[in-house]
């Protein structure tokens, strides 16, 4: 049976069947030989987000059949109750535009709304989406925050300690409209306050892009992935939407942009772990955006910042089991092609950059074998630590509540004593704990 990682790697395999043969060979062996532990399998693809995506992967690919049939009459259920819904969401989210743009506003949708707009799945019903997040110019948001009020949108019941820590927060207080499916939240920033100085609402706004220019993965047409088996769900295409009914373009954020916010809510949400493999439903994100569009230094040109991106990348890669390592020779020969991969990489049926070698240094000097070496074994050690971690959850566990997150909160604590903000945080977490140990006391 797998270990952890060896599952993690497993299903992560799954999401990445199409177009690439010789991976879906691999999992196609590995279900065959009763290797795979199913319980552990749901739990985990549950928790990941990812369960609709993964039997969408395998009916395309004529892995469904092969599965126990309880587990499959389950993730059946799941995926169409998730296609609905993603629908029903493709449509609000065009409600949204045409309600917005026709009263000459500039919505841009992104993150996940974006990615399902954008037709980035082969299948609307692989992503689950738990919000809309609209990225507005600062002086149209209290324009468009009156004109869905009208459209009976209403206000989520905000308490007096959460208006203090919307006042400065990147997103206004979620709104909902009785007849649609999610929540709306509207952003004043992209990113969370820790990172604005990485990404301003102006430049995502500026290089925004209409969602059909963003460019498809996958095409209507299953023939066009020699990879993928037809299967149940041939011939079901993706929702991208270029424009709404108005004939209004719909925007959408850049492939650069979309990857890089990627990160950077995988870094966030894994701040205080020792691990930088993320979740899966993050990886599946990030490498249908890098077939788009290859990762570079550049999206993230901050020092500290920027090689974790390129961390996460090389993560990304190894848990789809896409993009094999090059030979310490051809690095030694090509830093810059060990680095980033060239562009004619992102092209090959595993889509994305092989940026899993040497960077090239920022002074131009080449490096030399030994420096080859010596990162190799740098890399090889890091991915070590990754699958020990995968391996061992209680260590990272430990290590988060334990040591973690006492240090963060103290910090909080301090910072509380001249931040209204910080102080509602610090006395938030404290009655979250409280309910945590009542409920355990009560046996829930």
């Amino acid at each position: 049976m797998m270990t952890n990682a060896a599952l993690f790697l497993f299903i992560g395999k799954s999401l990445a069947m199409d177009g690439n043969p010789s991976v879906r060979e691999e999992v196609v062996a590995a279900v065959s030989g009763g290797r795979v532990p199913w319980e552990a399998f749901v739990w985990t693809g549950s928790s990941h987000y990812v369960l609709p995506a993964l039997w969408s992967a395998y009916e395309r690919n004529g892995i469904a059949p092969l599965i126990p049939e309880e587990l499959a009459e389950h993730m059946a259920a799941i995926y169409a109750l998730n296609a609905v819904r993603s629908r029903r969401i493709t449509e609000q989210c065009q409600r949204i535009h045409e309600r917005l743009a026709s009263a000459g506003m500039h919505p841009l949708f992104f993150k996940g709304a974006a990615l399902l707009m954008m037709g980035l799945f082969r299948d609307s019903g692989d992503r689950m989406m738990e919000d809309i997040d609209l990225l507005l110019p600062e002086a149209e948001i209290p324009g468009a925050v009156d004109l869905l009020l009208k459209e009976g949108y209403l206000r989520h019941p905000v308490d007096e300690e959460k208006k203090v820590v919307y006042t400065d927060h990147h997103h206004l207080p979620p709104m909902y409209h009785p007849r649609e499916v999610t929540t709306l939240e509207i952003h004043r920033y992209p990113v969370h306050e820790d990172f604005r100085k990485y990404m301003a609402a102006e430049e995502i706004i500026r290089e925004a892009v209409p969602a059909g220019s963003a460019g498809m993965v996958y095409s209507h047409s299953p023939d066009d992935h020699p990879g993928s088996i037809p299967g149940k769900i041939t011939g079901r295409h993706n929702s991208c939407q270029a424009q709404g009914e108005d004939g209004v373009p719909l925007f959408v954020a850049c492939p650069r942009h979309a990857m890089t916010l990627v990160f950077l809510h995988e870094h966030r949400t894994g701040s205080g772990y020792l691990s930088s493999s993320g979740t899966l439903k993050g990886a599946l994100d990030f490498y249908l955006l890098s077939r788009l569009r290859p990762p570079e230094p550049g999206d993230l040109p901050h020092g500290k910042l920027r090689n974790k991106y390129l961390r996460y990348a090389r993560a990304v890669q190894k848990i789809m089991g896409v993009a094999p390592d090059i030979p310490a020779t051809e690095a030694s020969q090509n830093p810059f092609k060990a680095g980033l991969g060239a562009r004619e990489e992102a092209n090959s049926p595993a889509g994305v950059s092989l940026i899993n070698k040497q960077l090239p240094s920022e002074s131009g000097v080449q490096f030399g074998p030994a420096r080859e070496i010596t990162g190799r074994k740098c890399r090889e050690l890091w991915w070590r630590k990754e699958l020990f971690l995968l391996d061992h959850p209680g260590i990272d566990h430990f290590w988060f509540e334990f040591l973690y997150t006492p240090a963060v909160f103290m910090v909080l604590l301090v910072r509380s004593v001249w931040s209204p903000a910080d102080r509602q945080l610090v006395k938030s977490k404290l009655r979250k704990k409280l309910k945590i140990r009542a409920a355990r006391q009560r046996g829930i």
